[in-house]
């Protein structure tokens, strides 16, 4: 917690609660202890009562009582499932000769997700803005399977089904290809059936059966299966080139038209995807390896999206493309910290089988260097680096390239900055973007000016009040 921090202008958030708690603890800080476990941590104020234009300071009374109470409540299982604080963590401030109390909540690690109250699970608590709430029995599932060491993609399928179920035509291309990437691999006189084996695509039961994993119904299973074993599941790519709210051109798992599965998607949205882009190189065929442009951020970035994907939960994975702009949404937050992704070395993705088999078809990176490699080939590129993000409610994690084929490198510090809030915000004037981006007003009208020029960003004509501005798409 940062010592520092201005009390008379706290105001609650995702991370940030307060609580006047001038006698005694409220009954619902156990709430909020559980919320933040399970979202992003924070910290709880007690002593402070919100208000504009500054709190008021109330202090606690009797702060050893109340630091026994928490503790004990804290550190019995009947009450809280996990234990995430020590003495360090709780932190007392002299405001006005009265006491203020701030404890800092961890978020959890995934091995002690979820965090309940009472022994009941059903009390699993969520952080939303600034507020706490009860997670769904998706969100509550999700978080079980999650802590399970086993991956549940590398689990057999619970729907009854074999091999022989699994769509053909993919059993086909992934073997060719595979086969094409491998030509000295040991398992090419195989049958299909001992060869998925071999790769862990199928585990035998009890009866010496050969069964498909969760994993292999993601990536080799048709549509309708994959929804009985993932309720939720969706595969949804939309390209919008006009201003029009309507998709142009859109490739859907639920369409009917093709498998619906996520092996087939990977190389329909990358085939498609391949011709739009811009400064592309030149492919020899879908086999093609090595491509050091954008097309191989792409293929990494919907490879990061298909083996992250938390298919339990809603939402699946969706994928916007239009002019200058390309996203990748999945459901679920990454299982690593959002700085060791950004940094590489370590891998822990949720679906580890899918990770497993499209590695061994030679895609994407398995050694946790998929994400610093989208970002070192973007800035050879002379592009924006992407933004990575997460969010708590909805869990899901967001992956966006700006892609303009107009962009100025002359200043790329400022127009990087520039670009990524817009990203953000969708449109801001120019106040708003040098407040935020600590910089003076003149110096962002320069940027923007010449960013206007060269196509990169748009605004709406106004001379100088009510004047905003955008990405151009």
């Amino acid at each position: 917690m940062d010592v520092n921090v201005d009390f008379y202008s706290l105001h609650e958030s995702q991370t940030i609660e307060l609580k006047e708690a001038s006698n005694s603890l409220p009954s619902n800080i156990y709430e909020t202890y559980s919320s933040f476990a399970n979202t992003r941590g924070g910290v709880i104020y007690l002593g402070i009562k919100e208000n504009k234009p500054k709190n008021v300071i109330v202090g606690v009374a009797n702060e050893p009582m109340l630091k026994k109470s928490f503790f004990s409540t804290v550190g019995n299982k009947t009450k809280v499932s996990a234990a995430l604080v020590d003495d360090s963590q709780w932190q007392t401030f002299s405001i006005e000769g009265k006491t203020v109390v701030a404890i800092t909540i961890r978020e959890a690690p995934i091995s002690l997700k979820p965090v309940y109250l009472n022994g009941n699970p059903a009390l699993t608590y969520l952080r939303r803005d600034d507020g706490d709430r009860l997670a769904s029995a998706f969100e509550r599932r999700a978080m079980e399977l999650d802590a399970v060491p086993q991956k549940f993609d590398m689990r057999p399928n619970s729907g009854g089904y074999a091999f022989e179920d699994l769509n053909k035509d993919t059993v086909a291309k992934y073997r060719s290809i595979f086969n094409a990437r491998n030509p000295d691999n040991l398992l090419i006189g195989d049958s299909d059936e001992d060869f998925f084996l071999h790769i862990g695509a199928l585990k035998k039961n009890d009866k010496g059966k050969a069964i498909p994993t969760n994993a292999a119904i993601l990536l080799f299973g048709n549509y309708l299966m994959i929804k009985e074993i993932f309720p939720e599941y969706n595969l949804d790519y939309r390209e919008n080139k006009s201003e029009s709210s309507r998709w142009d051109y859109r490739i859907d798992s639920s369409s009917l038209t093709w498998s619906g599965n996520a092996f087939d998607f990977y190389y329909l949205v990358v085939n498609r995807i391949g011709p739009l882009l811009p400064n592309r190189f030149h492919l020899t065929g879908i086999y093609e390896d090595g491509v050091n442009g954008l097309l191989e951020c792409v293929r990494e970035g919907l490879t990061n999206a298909i083996a992250n994907c938390d298919y339990l939960l809603p939402g699946g994975i969706q994928i916007t493309y239009s002019e200058g702009m390309l996203t990748f949404k999945n459901a679920g937050k990454l299982r690593l910290p959002l700085s060791q992704v950004l940094q590489g070395g370590d891998s822990d993705p949720r679906n580890e089988g899918v990770m497993n088999l499209l590695h061994l078809a030679k895609i994407g990176d398995k050694a946790g260097q998929g994400i610093p490699n989208i970002y070192r080939r973007m800035r050879d590129l002379g592009y924006p680096d992407p933004i990575l993000n997460e969010t708590s409610v909805p869990s899901k994690t967001t992956l966006s390239f700006y892609l303009s084929s107009n962009l100025v490198t002359n200043d790329p510090g400022l127009e990087t900055r520039i670009i990524h809030l817009l990203m953000e915000l969708g449109k801001a004037n120019v106040t708003e973007i040098a407040k935020r981006l600590s910089v003076n007003n003149a110096t962002i009208s320069l940027a923007l000016k010449k960013m206007c020029e060269s196509g990169v960003v748009e605004n709406n004509g106004k001379a100088t009040k009510g004047k905003m501005f955008w990405l151009k798409r």
